[in-house]
This record gives C-alpha cells, sequence and structure tokens, in this order.
C-alpha cells in the first residue's frame, strides 16, 4: 500500500539501526510468506504427480544415439513420405486404388514443397530483409517510448521537489506548532493532575479538622 506522507526531498536519510530494523521486519515477512525452493506451492497437493525432468523427444534421441554405437542417427527426418509407395500385387485392385491415392497425395504435397521453394530462393532474402525492418523501426518505438518515459519520470521527480521545497516553511512550521500544542497539552494535563491532588488533600485535611 504506497503512503503520501514520505517526503523524500525533505525527510532526513534513515539511520543504520532504522535501515537494520526494517530490513529484519523484511526478513521476518519473507520467512513467512515465500516458500522454500524443497517445498511445494501451497496449491500443489502432495500427491501431485512428479514431473518429469527429460522429455520424451530428448529420451528417443538418446536411445536412436545409444542403437546407433553412440553416433547421432544418420537423420531425423523421415524420407519415407518422400519416397514412392511400392507397388501391390497385380490382382489386388483395392489395394491399387489405395496406392496411387497416396501417390497423387505425395505428389501434390512435393509439388506444393517445390513452388514454396523456388518462392523461397528468389523472394526469402527480401522477405527477411523486410521483417527485420520491421522488427528494428519496432525497437526504435520502444526505444523513443523509453526516452518518453524517462524524461516524463524526471519532470515529474523535479515538479515534486520543488513542490515539497516550496512547502517546506509550512511544513516545519506545522511541525514546530504540533510540538508547542502538545507541550502545552501535556503541561495542562500536570497542572490538572497537581491540582486534583491538592484538592483531595485538602479535603482530607478538613475531614481530619
Amino acid at each position: 500500500m504506497s503512503t503520501a506522507d514520505h517526503l523524500p526531498h525533505l525527510d532526513p536519510p534513515p539511520t543504520a539501526a532504522e535501515i537494520s530494523a526494517a530490513e529484519a521486519l523484511i526478513a521476518t515477512e519473507r520467512s513467512h510468506s515465500v516458500p522454500s525452493e524443497s517445498s511445494l506451492h501451497p496449491q500443489i497437493t502432495a500427491n501431485y504427480p512428479e514431473i518429469s525432468r527429460t522429455s520424451s523427444l530428448a529420451s528417443n534421441y538418446h536411445a536412436a544415439i545409444a542403437a546407433n554405437n553412440g553416433k547421432p542417427p544418420p537423420s531425423a527426418i523421415d524420407t519415407s513420405r518422400y519416397e514412392a509407395p511400392d507397388a501391390p500385387a497385380d490382382s489386388d485392385r483395392d489395394a491399387w486404388k489405395a496406392t496411387l491415392r497416396r501417390a497423387y497425395t505425395s505428389s501434390a504435397y512435393l509439388g506444393g514443397r517445390e513452388d514454396n521453394l523456388k518462392m523461397l530462393e528468389e523472394n526469402g532474402k527480401n522477405a527477411w530483409l523486410i521483417a527485420n525492418f520491421g522488427v528494428e523501426e519496432t525497437l526504435r518505438g520502444l526505444k523513443r517510448s523509453l526516452k518518453e518515459m524517462k524524461a516524463t519520470g524526471v519532470s515529474v521527480d523535479e515538479e515534486r521537489r520543488l513542490r515539497q521545497e516550496g512547502a517546506r516553511g509550512e511544513i516545519e512550521g506545522s511541525e514546530e506548532g504540533w510540538r508547542k500544542a502538545l507541550g502545552r497539552a501535556v503541561e495542562v494535563e500536570v497542572a490538572g493532575a497537581k491540582l486534583k491532588a491538592e484538592v483531595e488533600e485538602k479535603r482530607r485535611d478538613g475531614r481530619d479538622g
């Protein structure tokens, strides 16, 4: 929660004892609110299944290396999709239909890939440069915004300093007046207590006389 009673340009800097006390309070609060690294988050139940640190993809890759005498597998790409399907038996009409359907699908896919590779070869450099230009323009915009925010922060801090300096006399006068009023209130309370004690004493003297 933010407070409005902090005047950084008027209040004196904290002492070493005050800093130590504040750090001790922060450490105490953190010990009650921040769980240790070895403990689970309060919203995670104790029977929550442990998450494996090794993905199945990495495990399969290492298994392939072990099966290949410690060498990386020859290729991580399945090339069977680019190969022509095997011809079925001459008498199996349905198998021929399925094979021709797969061959047509593979041919259409490879034709599209070839067109994409041609466009990438012809226009890839320009697309890359255009994308880089867009990223650079975004970066320049962010830098401008950051510069404006910093200038705004400096301006706000300077305005706050001027306002606090302008109110210094009023604040110090109010503080001095408060101290004097508090002192007078204490004096009145002490005088009242003394007067009450004197009245009680006179009453006791009157009863004894």
